[in-house]
């Protein structure tokens, strides 16, 4: 049997989390990705932000924690596998990246992973906005990522975007949502991972293993080049 190797992918939206995510899908034979959006509480019970009076998608309170610790401990515990009732709906949503790098890229990343380990591991790939906030979620993963960018890449891509297939819809961003919740929910709720308000250094806390890259100045092939070879590291480490 496979050993069971999981990783957290973190970031603010529109970094590169969830293309990062399925990339490496892509690349590791044995693989899932669990995104932490098909853990979204239904429509109606998003939260008010009191300030704006807007749905607020950037909070703890919006994501089912619970849910998504028991998903991703059945996935350790069943040799990598999702359970059938396993929600998938983020599928749904295609305007990540990971559709437009080229097959010989992937195929570079492929020849970089050794046959002992692409054979030993089953590896369980988890992305999202909030996974380095609750203990309940971080205390699951083997090695983690966080990509970052500047407010001003994150405000142009998340602005590119059309909206979000929902539990219950469809999300379309009110004008300013961007800089009235995503942007100051996102800082609040990754503080902790950064003194001095610096995201070039970060503080472990309890989070296993984190690395920190920028998609302001690595491109994604960069990034996945990058991810490949510091997971190629954690997984030849792991008895």
């Amino acid at each position: 049997m496979s050993k069971v190797f999981v990783v957290g992918i973190s970031g603010p939206s529109c970094s590169g989390k969830t293309t990062l995510a399925r990339i490496l899908r892509k690349v590791f034979s044995n693989s899932v990705v669990i995104h932490q959006d098909d853990f979204y509480k239904p429509d109606t019970e998003i939260p008010t932000d009191p300030d704006t009076g807007l749905d607020n998608w950037d909070c703890p309170e919006s994501f089912d924690a619970v849910k998504m610790h028991q998903s991703l401990q059945y996935a350790r515990e069943h040799n990598g596998e999702l359970s059938n009732d396993h929600p998938r709906g983020e599928d749904s949503n295609t305007h990540d990246g990971s559709m437009t790098v080229s097959d010989d890229f992937l195929n570079h990343l492929k020849e970089m992973i050794p046959k002992d380990v692409d054979s030993k591991f089953r590896l369980v790939l988890a992305d999202g906005i909030l996974l380095y906030w609750d203990p309940l979620i971080y205390e699951q993963f083997d090695c983690s990522f966080f990509i970052y960018a500047g407010k001003d890449t994150l405000k142009q891509r998340r602005e590119s975007r059309q909206g979000y297939v929902t539990q219950e819809g469809y999300w379309v961003d009110p004008p300013g949502y961007f800089d009235q919740l995503v942007w100051p929910q996102y800082e609040k709720w990754n503080s902790h991972l950064f003194p001095n308000a610096n995201q070039n250094e970060v503080k472990q806390n309890n989070i296993h293993d984190l690395s920190i890259m920028n998609s302001d100045t690595e491109n994604i092939e960069e990034i996945a080049t990058n991810a490949m070879k510091d997971l190629i590291s954690h997984l030849q480490a792991t008895k």
